[in-house]
């Protein structure tokens, strides 16, 4: 089985680390829209209520509530993007953050639209079997200026620091981490949220990035 480096330096074996629930069932969301403010509180309310201190979850988590507060969650056919494709872990502003594996990097963009990524890096491993891609989200906008495409990183080598809610446009700082197995020409960018209808396709293409972290509690 590959050994793969932690992408925060945090572990998450630890009880620090408690499950979040964004899709409104097991806490009420605030009412819609939420602000980043509203949003911060209600994550640190489930932190606390369970006696942690960071936050981890969300792969096909329905929030069909959550993205109600933004823009360009809905399809040009009326349906809205849901179903999150990714792990999200909610730790400080600056927490450090790493490659799992050697890989090159393939692309990176400021995604600055409100309820986008903000600085995105995405990864192409190396040296697996079958081919995968590392999406980061919610970087420190100045990504783009630390890397470039065909770089080579190092296992463990550290990427970037988590963003604060400026730079992660409307986003309490947290990392989204997503696998992908097939880009489709997409650079610096991938779909992090999809429909219902499209939920088989992008499970398959985005596996459960739990294979990478190897949290105890998802």
């Amino acid at each position: 089985m590959e050994e793969f480096f932690p992408v925060l330096d945090m572990n998450l074996d630890s009880p620090d680390w408690v499950q979040i629930d964004l899709s409104g069932h097991s806490y009420e969301l605030p009412p819609s829209p939420v602000s980043t403010a509203e949003l911060d509180r209600f994550i640190q309310r489930q932190i606390k209520d369970q006696g942690g201190k960071y936050g981890i979850g969300g792969y096909l988590e329905d929030r069909n509530k959550l993205y109600s507060r933004g823009e360009g969650f809905e399809t040009k056919e009326g349906e809205v993007r849901r179903i999150h494709l990714g792990i999200d872990l909610w730790a400080p502003e600056g927490t450090p953050v790493y490659s799992p594996l050697d890989a090159r990097v393939h692309s990176l963009a400021n995604n600055s639209s409100f309820g986008n990524y903000g600085g995105t890096l995405i990864l192409e491993a190396r040296n697996t079997k079958i081919p995968i891609y590392f999406l980061f989200g919610h970087l420190r906008a100045n990504i783009i200026h630390d890397w470039r495409p065909g770089d080579f990183i190092s296992k463990g080598q550290k990427l970037s620091e988590l963003g604060g809610p400026e730079e992660n446009v409307g986003w309490p700082p947290h990392l989204h981490f997503q696998c992908i197995h097939k880009l489709h020409g997409k650079t610096g960018d991938y779909p992090g949220v999809c429909t219902l209808s499209a939920q088989p396709f992008y499970k398959t293409n985005c596996p459960d990035p739990n294979f990478c972290l190897g949290s105890p509690i998802l």
